[in-house]
């Protein structure tokens, strides 16, 4: 299939953003990205200025730069997989202890998402999550779930799917 891509943010630009420092802001970020059937992915880092750069300081990698080689060598796990499903949408979910009854981003695609997942009886999480439902050529399913909480508040999502025609 034709490549769908995007740009993981390495810093927070010239807006009111924070700055992306963390394992989680990455692995929140490029997680969203593959949920959302993003299978290329480019990290931005560059500044305006000089040969500095977001990911590197006087020629040494900074610990983002570190962050991002851990993201990547995930990803590259997932290589022989990456291609061989096609996107078919994204399921959102509002979790049982989350705080708000409504999330902003779920909000701004709820006419977009799917209702449904296709081969899940029932799907429930502690915390809010998406889900990118994926099929491949023979028709079977695949699914990328994503705790989709704030990535600097560290919470474990609990995750419980009941799949239709599983035994047991």
């Amino acid at each position: 299939g034709v490549g769908f891509g995007a740009y993981v943010q390495c810093f927070y630009g010239y807006s009111n953003l924070r700055d992306p420092i963390a394992y989680a802001d990455f692995s929140f970020q490029v997680s969203t990205y593959m949920a959302f059937g993003v299978n290329r992915l480019s990290f931005y880092g560059y500044r305006d200025y000089g040969t500095e750069s977001h990911l590197m300081e006087g020629g040494e990698p900074r610990e983002k730069w570190y962050h991002v080689q851990k993201i990547n060598t995930l990803i590259k796990k997932l290589d022989g997989l990456l291609y061989n499903f096609d996107w078919e949408g994204l399921y959102t979910n509002i979790g049982t202890g989350s705080f708000f009854a409504t999330n902003e981003a779920f909000e701004a695609v709820k006419n977009d998402v799917l209702k449904d997942l296709d081969g899940v009886k029932s799907f429930k999480s502690k915390y809010d999550s998406i889900v990118g439902q994926f099929k491949d050529k023979d028709g079977r399913n695949a699914y990328m779930l994503v705790n989709y909480e704030e990535p600097s508040e560290v919470k474990n999502n609990k995750v419980t799917m009941t799949f239709e025609d599983a035994d047991g």
